[in-house]
């Protein structure tokens, strides 16, 4: 995202969420996503070189083959002379019934095999028919695509991304229809940085996920994290749509509506991810987020209110300490405003943030001479 302006306070976008409380998904979906793409298949065009007929020479030669005719009163004459053909013609002819006679011989049974075949595909369950007509795919190993995933939540919790991308890739050739493989990978590729990739993997799992509102709000923050704001509301509203019970959606679609100005609506939504009560760190952030949009509606106190309720939750949340200076030194007070921008430069050199380290010790440093 940049480096900030220091005057303005610091928001803290909901991190994405991955899989790795969402047990094992169901697949049925991504078996029917295989199955139209094979039965959508066309064979490739092949070069007139390589076109093998049923028989590899012609059946009649050159000389010997009849002018075949054209109407039903040709039919009868052709007919009503045979009997009168010379011997080596009506052996000739007798060549010609012998092979039409071979080709509706073979003709038929392919007919007949090509229905049957159809109609076992029709009538087989979702369950048998991703077994069926591979056209030389490598079979799908859900099982080895697990493993891989958990290896990859593994190594991505322990900080450890690029490693997790790496199993992430192993899971989605094993199963390149499991949503969960997507989504883990676009929260390690986001964390790493790289909001686009991370966008391309999120929309990818919903189309085999559709109605997933953890994938619809890790979009939404994708989509803030590119300043792309119409995209990220969009996302954001769909995630609450499908699950209006997840904190961590609301907070994403407040960072957006606030973003668009639509600051009331905003509280609202933090205010529903606030009592909804989800995790301390997620909690917190809400908190901060709120008072970024109280401090902007110059509720300077309801917003210091905010970022201390946010501290509590997280003792070591420099953004929240850095906008309590901020709410504080507008109110004048600029003793307990030095105090949190110290408080801040401290914890964000901790984090090797050394731009946002720099600002919290101007900030700090230039109330320091106002107030000698």
């Amino acid at each position: 995202m940049g480096t900030p302006d220091d005057s303005r306070p610091r928001e803290d976008p909901s991190l994405p969420s991955d899989a790795s409380n969402r047990g094992t998904p169901d697949d049925s979906r991504a078996r029917e996503a295989i199955l139209q793409r094979l039965f959508n298949l066309t064979e490739p065009e092949r070069s007139p070189d390589s076109e093998r007929s049923l028989h590899p020479e012609p059946l009649l030669g050159p000389e010997a083959a009849p002018a075949f005719p054209r109407s039903m009163s040709e039919v009868r004459s052709v007919s009503e002379a045979s009997a009168v053909v010379p011997s080596k013609a009506q052996s000739n002819m007798d060549r010609i019934r012998r092979s039409a006679s071979n080709y509706q011989a073979l003709i038929i049974p392919a007919i007949l095999l090509a229905a049957i075949v159809g109609l076992l595909a029709a009538v087989l369950s979702s369950t048998n028919r991703s077994n069926w007509f591979k056209f030389g795919q490598t079979p799908a190993d859900p099982a080895a695509a697990q493993r891989f995933n958990n290896d990859g939540l593994r190594k991505a919790q322990a900080g450890y991304n690029k490693e997790a991308i790496e199993d992430y890739n192993q899971a989605i050739e094993k199963n390149p229809n499991d949503a969960t493989a997507y989504l883990n990978r676009g929260v390690a590729r986001h964390k790493l940085g790289d909001a686009g990739a991370a966008i391309r993997d999120y929309e990818q799992a919903l189309k085999l996920d559709p109605n997933s509102a953890v994938l619809y709000s890790n979009l939404s923050y994708a989509y803030y994290d590119r300043q792309n704001y119409d995209k990220a509301l969009e996302a954001g509203n769909q995630a609450v749509a499908l699950d209006g019970n997840f904190a961590q959606a609301h907070i994403n679609l407040a960072n957006a509506r606030a973003k668009k100005g639509d600051n009331d609506a905003a509280l609202q939504d933090y205010a529903q991810a606030i009592a909804l009560r989800p995790q301390a760190p997620i909690l917190a952030g809400a908190y901060n987020n709120r008072g970024n949009v109280q401090f902007a509606l110059n509720r300077t106190r309801e917003a210091i209110g905010d970022y201390n309720q946010a501290i509590r939750l997280n003792s070591n949340y420099a953004d929240a300490y850095y906008n309590l200076g901020l709410a504080q030194q507008a109110l004048n007070d600029r003793r307990a405003a030095i105090r949190s921008l110290q408080t801040a430069a401290s914890l964000y050199q901790q984090e090797n943030k050394e731009s946002l380290q720099r600002a919290a010790t101007d900030r700090a440093n230039a109330l320091q001479r106002d107030n000698s």
